[in-house]
């Protein structure tokens, strides 16, 4: 196909592309007005207020990358390589403008449906002529000359052949390396007509540039193929739209803009990724099997937005009303205006009072408006509304708990239960934005391991990229099948989970090593066996990797320990006989123990039943006392009945 059949092709796949988006498109501009717009007096922008919450809840910190080996087993180069590449990845996100982008992308799917990162490569080469490099001959101890390939240097600098290329008179020496994450408007994304992600078979991304821009990003060549107008001041600034097209099935990259009659340029795609396109998957609130055009997440709750702002411009205009205000009669006028300017405790004579009285005083002459009714219809107004704002949030899943607004009388076990509910449904949101961050993260580190020289590696990790660590890096199948590239989770970390895994790391490690030291002194045959088991142990617990260096010294004492020779036989007897001395004084000193618990025991056994006995004796008198008190009494009435009977 030549480049004016492409140009057609293309062209028609872009226009349908955005033919089958409008309505979305028109969608999210409306959405986006709202949420900025829809602030005032006569609006209950519950938009606004549902995203603030999902922005905590979906991302409100950014894990650091977990680069570990796939399998638990002893692998020095695969740890090397993937603490190299951890590194890497820490010191390409540790950028600011990263952070914003995805928070950009957060931002894009909760409000429009969908967010889009898009991640470039390049590089700084420098030409620098050959003598200014090139070193001295390097020679060894004996004065042999060292036969090598060429090292140069720069500015004092060594530089390694990877980072060069040679041209003659000069090196193309490669400088700073770097990967840059770039955020996508929401409409700056097209692709193709696909039910789901993975049969999308092409991304485009618009790019807005202006000739200079043109010229520059692709030459010359492809500037004259666009149909300008008289170039002048203004027709300079003038900005055109671009689309960079990854196609996967033909594995190029196509620049084109609907003013050429021919498409800009066609070349291999830059970067060979695993997934093909520089760009993770698409952030979206909820997905559809049948389609890939989003649906923003206020659609699903527009018609109860709706009714919620006319109830409140209603609530509005009720308390408006609401206040003390009427007419009068016009024949009582004077008296309702002495009434008015009277002070307290002063009266006023009127004129014609009897005919005043007749026509029903001040209740006659004043008319006020209906405050009951105007409060009634506020209270029923006011109840709507929470019923609304309910449904809203039953929709969207944000609970009470998660808003803040808790109930005074509920129990802390009920708060717990809702807020884990709560949290139940909001997990759909985090995972998509926890699986972007890691297959971002996965991405970079392909760009990484295929682009980055050992130099630029060791300059920004601060650890050695030997060649077995490199050929791991540069290999897409050994580096897939030996280094898992993951991510922790994205929202706020929880201090006590952290806090409790390293005690448990620290407990488990402790006991395995204070227990591994004593049988591999006593057994040494075990020492290989203990200091592996150990290791394994160990490698299970994120900090356990960390720590594996130092931990790998302390291993060390149980090989050495292993390696010791077999002491003699009379050590040996004295060894066993010293310790079945301490087995007979540790038994004695438990039945010591024992024995002593049990005499407690007894003792109070004896105390509680000599108290029970104390207590029943004290209850038996007080009960007797009793009776007889009751015996007297009664005797004392006979007699006075009695004497009252005489």
């Amino acid at each position: 196909m030549d480049k004016s059949s492409q140009q057609k092709f293309w062209a028609s796949q872009i226009a349908s592309a955005k033919l089958r988006e409008d309505k979305w498109r028109k969608q999210g501009d409306k959405i986006v007005d709202i949420y900025r717009k829809g602030i005032g007096a006569n609006y209950f922008n519950i938009l606004w207020a549902n995203t603030e919450i999902l922005k905590a809840a979906t991302l409100s910190n950014i894990s650091p990358p977990s680069v570990t080996r796939r399998y638990k087993d002893e692998d020095p180069v695969a740890k090397q390589a993937s603490d190299i590449l951890e590194r890497a990845l820490e010191f390409v996100a540790d950028d600011e403008d990263w952070v914003r982008n995805l928070r950009k992308c957060r931002d894009d799917m909760l409000l429009c449906g969908r967010g889009t990162m898009w991640y470039e490569y390049d590089a700084d080469f420098d030409l620098v002529p050959m003598e200014e490099m090139k070193m001295p001959p390097q020679v060894d101890e004996a004065g042999e000359l060292i036969e090598s390939e060429a090292i140069y240097h720069i500015g004092g600098q060594i530089t390694k052949p990877d980072m060069m290329k040679d041209d003659g008179a000069y090196l193309e020496v490669q400088g700073q390396q770097r990967i840059t994450p770039k955020y996508v408007y929401w409409k700056d994304l097209l692709h193709s007509d696909s039910r789901s992600e993975e049969d999308v078979w092409w991304k485009a991304r618009r790019h807005g540039l202006n000739v200079d821009e043109i010229t520059s990003l692709l030459g010359e060549e492809a500037t004259k193929k666009i149909d300008l107008p008289e170039v002048t001041n203004d027709t300079k600034t003038e900005v055109y739209e671009i689309w960079e097209i990854w196609c996967k099935t033909t594995r190029k990259r196509i620049w084109f803009t609907d003013r050429a009659h021919d498409t800009l340029e066609i070349e291999p795609a830059p970067c060979q990724l695993t997934t093909f396109f520089p760009c993770p998957k698409s952030l979206y609130p909820f997905e559809t099997t049948n389609t890939m055009v989003p649906v923003p997440e206020y659609t699903v709750y527009q018609p109860q937005a709706q009714e919620l702002n006319v109830i409140v411009k209603r609530l509005t205009r009720l308390t408006t009303m609401l206040k003390v205000a009427g007419v009068y009669n016009g024949a009582s006028a004077d008296a309702v205006i002495d009434m008015n300017i009277l002070g307290d405790g002063e009266y006023k004579a009127i004129q014609n009072a009897g005919s005043f009285q007749q026509a029903g005083g001040f209740q006659g002459a004043l008319h006020s408006l209906p405050l009951q009714e105007i409060i009634t219809t506020i209270q029923g107004l006011e109840a709507r509304k929470g019923i609304i704002k309910g449904e809203i949030y039953e929709i969207t899943g944000i609970s009470d708990v998660i808003r803040g607004d808790t109930k005074v009388h509920e129990t802390a076990t009920a708060q717990r239960l809702k807020g884990s509910y709560g949290s139940l449904r909001l997990r759909p949101r985090r995972e998509p934005m926890e699986e972007f961050i890691r297959d971002g993260y996965r991405i970079m580190s392909e760009l990484i391991s295929d682009k980055f020289t050992a130099s630029n590696l060791e300059r920004m990790t601060g650890l050695e990229a030997n060649e077995e660590v490199m050929e791991l890096l540069q290999n897409d199948q050994m580096r897939s099948f030996r280094i898992d590239v993951e991510t922790d989770s994205t929202v706020q970390p929880n201090e006590e989970i952290d806090q409790r895994r390293a005690m448990e790391y620290g407990n488990v490690v402790g006991n395995l090593l204070s227990q591994a030291l004593p049988a591999a002194q006593a057994f040494p045959a075990l020492g290989p066996y203990l200091g592996e088991s150990v290791k394994f142990i160990s490698r299970q617990f994120k900090a356990g990797r960390a720590l594996e260096t130092s931990l790998n010294a302390v291993i060390e004492q149980l090989q050495q320990a292993a390696q010791q020779p077999p002491q003699e036989e009379g050590d040996g007897k004295a060894q066993i006989e010293q310790q079945k001395l301490q087995m007979e004084q540790m038994k004695v000193s438990q039945d010591g123990q024992i024995a002593q618990m049990e005499n407690q025991t007894k003792m109070q056994i004896a105390q509680t039943n000599a108290q029970v006995k104390v207590m029943d004796t004290q209850t038996r008198a007080q009960s007797e006392a009793d009776r007889n008190a009751t015996t007297i009494r009664a005797n004392e009435l006979d007699v006075l009945a009695n004497r009252q009977a005489s």
